[in-house]
């Protein structure tokens, strides 16, 4: 045997060692050719006859290739039963739709524990962002496996060839899935049963979600209820105007995260962030089904999908301390639908009163406010400028009780700062701003701002004669306030402003004569009206003393004890009645009506100047002829003063009478200190000046006034009018002189019936109706008598009726027509007497009658029958006359 050399030997093993290694590799790779099968997806659904009705889709869509292709993906097959659900046998595909049922990776059932979300090859899901994935949902609990809505039922079908899994649906997954702003422009239609519709309209007004371009986000959607705490109902309406886009698109910023984040996020919290860029933590629970933000809020509802977002539904606070606009009074303007008064606002470049959330004011707004919107002129705009300005108050107002309120429109020019309005409050539900407007009493509240409305368009207070109503009653001293060219005084006083009396017409007339004397004197008018106008501003609630200059140029003090004081003391004399309820605002200051008319202490009337004003000079020539003209200018004396007509028509003169009846007229005349209010008082005892002389007074029916001298006889005479002197003492006009010869009782009457008007006329009415009852006495007797004698009348004339018309029936044919004509003038005369009223009638009738029946009876010879009836008719006739009394 021949061994092999060394060298071949080395080179057998070295070939060995090349072939072996080659034949162990073919032999590996034949082994696993046997065991991997080479099924792909189409394989896998033409194994299963379920999917029958996929496949004939596939096939009339030409997509059985575009299947065979896919590799690393899970199809979502819909079985026939998902067909027969539907009641059709096929379905027209195409790419993008069947993309829907692909999954971008393999995913068998043991991926999934609860609820996961993954991506489609669908990669139109937005409608801003290219190649964004459209989300799918799938969810493994107790009660099966599912794919969206739709179970699983033929789970884990796997396509090694393509490293697939094909699971079979019960039901098709054909429905598209909107995106997230097509969603909530249609959520009430679409929206799951949590009540987002304020969410919804704050994202969906005026296409906020499409000009955001929101897409691939998170939603955290709070419910109505949370954002209805968070926002008032005014709020609201501001975000979803036009004017409040910015804010509701700050404020939705708070719930949308960039990116989609839901199903089962692990076992460890994902940061997200907001549109805020704030850092959101988000966490599962219950394998995915439920939310959780920053660990302490739960979703409501979770992983509600569109295709461009993932939606998640909160019944509670989101989150705790969300990112919220400054809600300023603008805002709460336009969310009021103030609109008009915002843009006025801005017009008048006072914008910073409604910009700034600090400002501690209250404003009220007029209902109508058309008398803002003029432009025609630049004293117009400055104007309504100060209109705006006048409905802006200082401090926030509460309508507890009256009050006077501080606005905003000041001038330094006439009152020396901010014009005041009158707030009177009646009840809790009646409050009124200078007596005219009616304030509605719910109160709106925005930061640091009250707002209430107003029943119509109020205007700052207008000039005096404007701002005094008719109810005032002071139209008389506006008329003379005016006719003094007082009013036109109204100017620039420093900044002090203006307080004015105004005395009522009333008051006006119970000066009487001494008006007539300041008529008659317009420069003491005039004082008199400038005393009545203060420099200075004195409101209703003004308390203690103090002192002002009239426009006059006289000091005025005012002196009050208390503000619920109801009146104010002038000058240390006059008691002026003075409240918060009376005062009127006007232009220029503050107005007070008054019933009385202060004199200004630099002014004097004296007793002269009023008698001069009665025009009784004769009185003066009287008093002056018995040297007593003195008495005229001591304050202590008032004058009862005759007109010099009345003195002349009852002849008492300084040149007819002698001096004593002179001086005792005089006296009689004058009243001591006191007795002028005595008179006023109409008390029953009033001194003179003429010893032991008194006066009585009585008041009659139409409120004057009658004097009598109580030692005298009963004579009276009247006060017509009166006036008084600055002293306190006065005049009474008389309608006649009271005479010293009436203190002689004898010289008149010592009785003098009074009778009122009311007592004649009943007196009258009882005469009449006495004199009505003799008359009607008188008829009924007579009539009664003439029935009864007129049938005694008629008895007594048959007798010789009856015997004259037998003895004419003895005497043949002729004889009886004669009886009987004459038979027939009896009873027509008979009967005219039973006819005849009055006895004067029947003796006419009755000679009438006698005369024809003296003719009848010449030619028949029977005149004596019928004078006998005459006569005893004329005597029935007279008694008839006596008993009627003749008027």
């Amino acid at each position: 045997m021949i061994l092999p050399s060394l060298d071949t030997l080395l080179r057998l093993i070295a070939l060995f060692l090349l072939v072996v290694p080659s034949l162990a590799t073919d032999l590996l790779k034949s082994d696993e050719a046997a065991v991997v099968p080479t099924f792909t997806i189409m394989d896998v659904l033409s194994s299963n006859s379920s999917f029958s009705s996929f496949i004939r889709s596939l096939q009339h869509s030409d997509l059985i290739d575009y299947v065979n292709e896919l590799e690393n993906v899970t199809l979502l097959a819909p079985t026939n039963t998902a067909f027969r659900n539907l009641g059709i046998s096929t379905l027209l595909l195409n790419e993008s739709v069947l993309n829907r049922f692909i999954v971008d990776h393999p995913i068998r059932s043991k991926d999934v524990d609860g609820v996961r979300i993954f991506k489609t090859l669908n990669s139109h899901a937005s409608p801003f962002l290219k190649n964004l994935h459209v989300p799918i949902l799938f969810d493994k609990n107790i009660d099966g496996f599912y794919v969206e809505n739709s179970l699983v039922g033929l789970p884990d079908l796997v396509a090694p060839a393509s490293n697939s899994v094909v699971h079979g649906l019960d039901s098709l997954l054909i429905d598209k899935k909107m995106s997230f702003c097509d969603f909530f422009s249609r959520v009430d239609s679409s929206a799951p049963n949590v009540s987002i519709s304020i969410f919804s309209k704050l994202l969906s007004v005026n296409k906020l979600c499409s000009s955001s371009k929101f897409t691939n986000v998170t939603l955290l959607i709070p419910s109505d209820k949370y954002l209805s705490e968070l926002f008032t109902k005014t709020e609201l309406n501001y975000l979803i105007s036009s004017r409040g886009t910015d804010d509701r698109l700050n404020i939705l910023s708070n719930f949308i995260l960039k990116g989609m984040y839901g199903g089962n996020l692990g076992r460890n919290a994902v940061k997200a962030k907001n549109f805020l860029k704030q850092s959101i933590s988000l966490s599962s629970h219950f394998k995915g089904s439920e939310i959780r933000v920053n660990n302490l809020t739960g979703s409501f509802t979770a992983n509600f999908l569109l295709s461009d977002a993932i939606i998640h539904y909160f019944d509670s606070e989101v989150l705790k301390n969300p990112q919220i606009p400054t809600f300023t009074p603008r805002k709460f303007l336009e969310g009021i639908n103030e609109t008009d008064l915002v843009d006025e606002v801005d017009f008048r470049k006072l914008s910073y009163l409604i910009d700034d959330p600090a400002l501690n004011q209250t404003i009220f707004i007029p209902k109508d406010l058309s008398s803002l919107q003029s432009d025609d002129s630049v004293r117009v705009l400055g104007q309504a400028k100060n209109n705006l300005l006048y409905q802006f108050v200082e401090g926030n107002v509460i309508f507890d009780h009256n009050k006077l309120l501080t606005s905003k429109f000041c001038s330094q020019t006439s009152l020396g700062h901010c014009q005041k309005i009158k707030a009177s409050v009646r009840n809790r539900n009646s409050i009124l701003f200078n007596d005219h407007y009616t304030v509605y009493p719910k109160r709106y509240s925005i930061a640091n701002t009250y707002i209430y409305f107003v029943d119509d368009d109020y205007l700052i207070p207008p000039k005096l004669e404007n701002a005094v109503t008719p109810v005032d009653r002071c139209a008389k001293t506006l008329q003379y306030l005016d006719s003094q060219g007082v009013l036109k005084s109204f100017k620039n006083n420093g900044g002090l402003g203006y307080t004015v009396f105004l005395p009522t017409s009333d008051a006006w007339s119970s000066l009487d004569l001494t008006l007539d004397f300041l008529k008659n004197h317009r420069d003491h008018l005039t004082d008199v009206l400038k005393g009545m106008v203060l420099n200075g501003l004195v409101y209703g609630d003004f308390e203690g003393n103090d002192s002002f200059q009239g426009l006059g140029g006289d000091n005025i003090t005012l002196q009050r004890y208390s503000k619920d004081a109801s009146f104010i003391t002038l000058n240390g004399e006059y008691d002026l009645p003075f409240s918060f309820e009376s005062e009127i605002l006007f232009k220029d200051g503050v107005a007070f009506p008054i019933n009385q008319v202060p004199f200004p202490n630099n002014l004097t009337i004296s007793i002269e100047q009023l008698i001069e004003t009665a025009h009784a000079k004769e009185f003066l020539s009287i008093l002056k002829a018995v040297n007593l003209t003195g008495l005229i200018s001591d304050p202590g004396y008032s004058f009862l003063v005759p007109s010099s007509a009345t003195l002349k028509m009852s002849n008492i003169t300084s040149l007819t009478r002698d001096p004593d009846f002179l001086r005792k007229f005089v006296l009689m005349h004058i009243l001591p200190e006191n007795s002028m209010k005595k008179i006023i008082n109409c008390e029953p005892l009033i001194p003179t000046l003429l010893n032991n002389t008194h006066l009585k007074c009585h008041r009659i029916a139409s409120g004057g006034l009658m004097l009598q001298i109580s030692e005298g006889n009963d004579r009276e005479v009247r006060i017509l009018r009166q006036g008084l002197t600055t002293s306190n003492s006065g005049i009474f006009l008389l309608d006649k002189p009271l005479n010293p010869d009436w203190l002689d009782s004898h010289n008149g009457p010592s009785v003098h019936l009074r009778l009122p008007l009311v007592s004649v006329f009943i007196g009258i009415i009882l005469g009449m109706i006495i004199l009505a009852s003799v008359v009607s006495f008188c008829f009924v007797f007579t009539l009664g008598s003439e029935k009864k004698n007129g049938a005694a009348f008629y008895e007594d004339d048959q007798g010789p009726e009856n015997d004259q018309s037998e003895q004419n029936a003895s005497q043949g044919q002729s004889g009886s027509t004669n009886a009987n004509n004459g038979t027939s003038e009896s009873t027509t005369l008979l009967q005219g007497t039973s006819q005849i009223g009055y006895g004067a009638a029947h003796s006419e009738n009755g000679e009438s009658r006698n005369s024809k029946s003296r003719n009848g009876d010449l030619n028949n010879g029977k005149v004596g029958s019928t004078s006998g009836f005459i006569e005893r008719y004329s005597e029935h006739s007279k008694s008839r006359a006596i008993n009627c009394p003749q008027n």
